[in-house]
């Protein structure tokens, strides 16, 4: 089951073309989960919303997950051509946590680099001045 699902992953960044429906908008999910990231291209029937949230089954044979929620949605044009691009976040969400996140980026108590660098209850602990002993 495992190769037929990376099958259709290779197929997909090979012809994204055969993924996309005559109506819809044509998007790229980036989906991130942990230290495994993912990129697939289909047609959607609207953009998505920061905080909806996906099931997407048949990536758990390559990330382990099947739960993402939309961390942001970005807009590209390049030579008179439109990308959408889907920023998916594995795990289930936290709003609260990531508005904390945002208020701590903002007030400079955690750096860019955390976010990216750091696991989400090392991330959590800094926002709350919480040391952890092991």
């Amino acid at each position: 089951m495992q190769e037929i699902y990376e099958g259709i992953l290779e197929l997909n960044e090979n012809n994204p073309e055969l993924f996309y429906t005559e109506s819809g908008i044509q998007v790229e999910l980036h989906i991130r989960y942990y230290d495994s990231y993912c990129f697939f291209s289909l047609t959607l029937p609207m953009i998505p919303r920061v905080y909806e949230s996906f099931e997407l089954f048949f990536i758990k044979a390559k990330m382990g997950w099947t739960t993402f929620w939309v961390k942001d949605v970005q807009y590209s044009i390049d030579n008179n051509k439109n990308s959408i691009y889907v920023l998916l976040q594995g795990g289930i969400l936290n709003r609260y946590q990531e508005f904390a996140l945002e208020k701590a980026l903002f007030e400079g108590q955690i750096s860019f680099r955390d976010e990216y660098e750091k696991f989400d209850f090392e991330i959590g602990d800094l926002i709350l001045g919480r040391n952890r002993n092991f």
